[in-house]
């Protein structure tokens, strides 16, 4: 099976009872090695498992592209309104990124995971 790397894609996740899509693109260079180093704890780190979560929070923000339509929803007591991406919805905001950062975030980090996983390494096989 080869190993592609495609420009734009769409990740599927289940929480709970909820389905959630998330469109994203490939990431840059740069933002890979930055969130691959950050997965790293250095000498300096006081907390590696932040560390960690804070790269794949931001790498999975800074490639996120859009939500599915009405796949989530935040009440802020008037009631649940859905967060759009889509801008020609009549609904869209343009800080809807920050606002899936805001409400969402763990989604970003699944997204940050999903797009930075480093190839399993593999153990050569010895000749019989």
């Amino acid at each position: 099976m080869p190993l592609s790397s495609i420009r734009e894609g769409s990740l599927e996740l289940q929480v709970g009872d909820a389905g959630v899509v998330l469109r994203y693109r490939r990431p840059t260079v740069e933002e890979m090695l930055l969130t691959l180093a950050m997965k790293v704890p250095g000498p300096d780190s006081t907390n590696p498992a932040l560390d960690l979560l804070r790269g794949n929070l931001e790498l999975g923000f800074a490639c996120l592209l859009g939500v599915g339509p009405g796949d989530l929803l935040v009440d802020e007591g008037q009631g649940p309104g859905a967060i759009v991406s889509d801008p020609e919805a009549p609904e869209f905001r343009a800080d809807w990124k920050e606002q899936v950062r805001q409400f969402f975030p763990a989604l970003l980090i699944a997204l940050g995971q999903h797009l930075s996983q480093l190839p399993a390494a593999s153990q050569e096989r010895k000749k019989k």
